[in-house]
């Protein structure tokens, strides 16, 4: 008898380690995601505005002056 009563505490308290795990889980999964969509969102706004035109004289300035092999 006292077997099946300690059998039952033990599986109780398991299931209760368990669902508080999972409760975790999902707040940290909840966090996670909320603080990559506010910096997914910073990203954009914090980065300074480069025109087209500008963007492509600086890539064609870099490619101007970046070796291609290495030199001999």
């Amino acid at each position: 008898m006292h077997d099946m009563i300690g059998a039952s505490g033990m599986l109780r308290g398991w299931a209760v380690v368990w669902h508080t795990y999972l409760v975790w889980l999902l707040v940290l999964l909840a966090v996670s995601v909320a603080m990559t969509a506010l910096i997914e969102w910073l990203i954009p706004t914090l980065r300074p505005r480069v025109s087209e035109r500008q963007l492509l004289v600086d890539h064609a300035a870099l490619d101007t002056h970046m070796p291609v092999g290495k030199p001999r």
